[in-house]
């Protein structure tokens, strides 16, 4: 495979992580607008810290993906610390959903 090969697929990874974080940010401000009423204090707060969190995840993908094309350096780190900080918010929302689920 050849470099610019490698790096075009390094990209497609990169936007895909991203094309999910957006997916779950859009789904929890959706989930905020319409039973966010009616939740608890804490499971509020926690889904608002989930859509910060994911939405600062977003622009560092976003930052990622553009040194990446610009730049042509691996960014092998910067990309694990993105997947880290999806899977943080994914267990923010977990809880946040869980704590929800057995509010009612």
């Amino acid at each position: 495979m050849s470099e610019l090969d490698r790096i075009k697929e390094q990209i497609a990874y990169l936007k895909y992580w991203q094309g999910i974080m957006v997916v779950t940010d859009i789904t929890l401000v959706g989930w905020l607008l319409t039973a966010g009423d009616s939740a608890s204090l804490l499971i509020f707060s926690l889904a608002i810290a989930g859509v910060l969190a994911l939405t600062l995840g977003i622009v560092s993908l976003h930052r990622q993906i553009e040194r990446r094309i610009e730049d042509r350096e691996p960014l092998e780190m910067e990309t694990i610390a993105g997947i880290v900080m999806l899977a943080v918010v994914l267990v923010f929302v977990g809880i946040a959903l869980d704590a929800a689920r057995r509010a009612k």
